[in-house]
């Protein structure tokens, strides 16, 4: 027996079974969306709190343009010189993390 995993139906066995991942209800999508806001909410509120602590504390304020798309660009394959077709470690995991960091700072 064969069993494939797909997008369209979660697993489909070689016998024609098809079994479908649980999705949300719709009432637990609603909570969804309202959470989802009230994160936003959260976040916009204290970036509103604290832009006005810093106007009212400082005289001066910068603006500095970060290219966050390039920096969060995934860790690039290092290869290995010494055997082909195998790669050497290149800090994907703490890469990713980093990325995580960044954008969720944003």
């Amino acid at each position: 027996m064969g069993v494939d995993r797909g997008v369209a139906n979660s697993v489909a066995t070689s016998d024609g079974r098809m079994f479908h991942a649980p999705g949300l209800t719709a009432g637990e999508q609603v909570r969804f969306l309202v959470l989802q806001r009230r994160l936003a909410d959260r976040r916009g509120d204290w970036i509103e709190q604290t832009a006005t602590n810093l106007t009212g504390a400082y005289t001066g304020a910068a603006i500095e343009n970060l290219p966050i798309r390039t920096m969060t660009r995934r860790a690039m394959p290092k290869p290995d010189p010494d055997h082909a077709g195998t790669f050497l470690p290149n800090g994907g995991r703490a890469k990713s993390g980093l990325n995580r960091a960044i954008l969720a700072s944003c």
